[in-house]
Parts: C-alpha cells; structure tokens; sequence
C-alpha cells in the first residue's frame, strides 16, 4: 500500500446556454411624401364698372338760306314786223330759294357705365403631401441559445492508501509492458528498455492526469487502464 495522491473528478455535461440574449430591433421609417400638381388662387372672383363714352354721329342736313322772290322784270325791246311800241313788256320773274347744306354732329348715346364680372384667376402650383408619417417599428428577436459542454468537479483531489505495483512485480517483463501500453495510447515512454526511467516515470505521469488517475505511483487502478496484466 502506499499513500498517493487520488486527483479530483469532474463530468462534463451538456448545458443550453444563451449565445444572443432576446433584443428589440427598432427601425426609424421615415416619412413618405409625394408631390402633385393643385390650382392656386391669385385673384377672387370680382365686379367692375366700366365706362362706356358717348355715341355721336355726324349729319348733314339742307337748310333754307334765303325764300324765293317774285319781281317784275322787262323782258325784249323787240317787237313783231309791222307793229310799233306801246310800250315796255314786263313779266313776274320768280327768284328761287336758296340752301345751304351743314354739318352737324348729334349724339346717339350718352355716356354710361357698366358692371361686369371678372372671373376668379388661378395658377397651378406643385405642393408635396404627406402619404405616411414618420415611425418606429419595433420587431422583437428571441434569444438564441447554444449547447456547451461544462465541466463540473464531482469529488475534490485527496490522498488516499492505495495498493500499488510492489517491487516483487516491478520486473523487466511488466516495465516493458507498461511501456509499450503508454507508446499505443500515444505517450512517449522514453527508449523501450524494461527499465522505469525518468521518461517512463514522465509518461506514465501525464497519462494518469489525463485520465484523472491517482499519482504517486503505479496503481492498480494504472495498470487496469493500460490493460497490463502481471
């Protein structure tokens, strides 16, 4: 028996761990508008009164100038052959009237004034209009969650009496066995030699930590996971 060192021993377990916690992923929309076309007034409808001048003409008319006259005038002093004078012949002569032809401008229409309606004026302008408004979306993500591998410690390392390799059997023929063992599970034991030297004692070291093996010395418990038999 000997007292050696018994190493603590831990089991791994699965664990579901949260790789991204749950969040809230806000997006800011912005607001939509779109531009069209709408009449502006420039000027409301209104009445004015206009002035319409006067209407005149011009005419021309006849007018009497002087009234006709009757006189008596001589006519001839001849007479017929074979006849002599008994005196002056005399005769009623009219003198016709007289006219005169003048201008005049009369006057068809006096000046007047009128209402008329003047019909509202427009201009087409470009405006935008809101379509949306501005907001805030909000999608909430769920967590994501992953699987890991924890190692939890089951007992702590302690020292213990345990039954190990005696010098009886620690011969040439069991070193070169647990030698061999330790180069197949591909721990370098130092030169095959069936003599326990220090790369063996090394070796043997590294796997018994590795595989959570009481240290201090070649157990049973060693040797059974080498699977060397005396």
């Amino acid at each position: 028996m000997c007292l050696v060192k018994i190493p603590a021993k831990y089991k791994t377990i699965r664990k579901k761990v949260v790789k991204t916690p749950a969040t809230t992923k806000v997006i800011d929309t912005p607001a939509v508008s779109k531009t069209i076309k709408v009449k502006k007034l420039v000027a409301a409808a209104k009445t004015e009164k206009i002035s319409i001048p006067e209407v005149k003409s011009t005419i021309q008319k006849s007018v009497l100038d002087t009234k006709p006259v009757f006189s008596w005038i001589r006519v001839g002093d001849s007479v017929d052959k074979g006849l002599s004078h008994t005196g002056h012949r005399v005769c009623l002569v009219q003198s016709p009237a007289k006219k005169q032809t003048i201008t005049k401008t009369v006057l068809n229409t006096p000046t007047s004034t009128q209402e008329i309606a003047i019909e509202p004026t427009y201009k087409t302008i470009k405006v935008k209009k809101l379509v949306s408004k501005a907001q805030e979306i909000k999608t909430p993500i769920e967590a994501v969650y992953k699987m890991v591998n924890k190692t939890e410690k089951t007992s702590a390392s302690h020292q213990s009496w345990e039954r190990i390799l005696c010098q009886t059997n620690m011969n040439q023929h069991t070193i070169l066995k647990i030698q061999n063992a330790l180069k197949a599970k591909e721990y370098n034991p130092g030169k095959i030699d069936g003599v326990l030297g220090r790369d063996t004692r090394v070796a043997l070291d590294k796997y018994q930590r590795d595989n959570s093996l009481a240290t201090g010395g070649i157990t049973y418990e060693t040797l059974n996971s080498l699977n060397v038999g005396l």
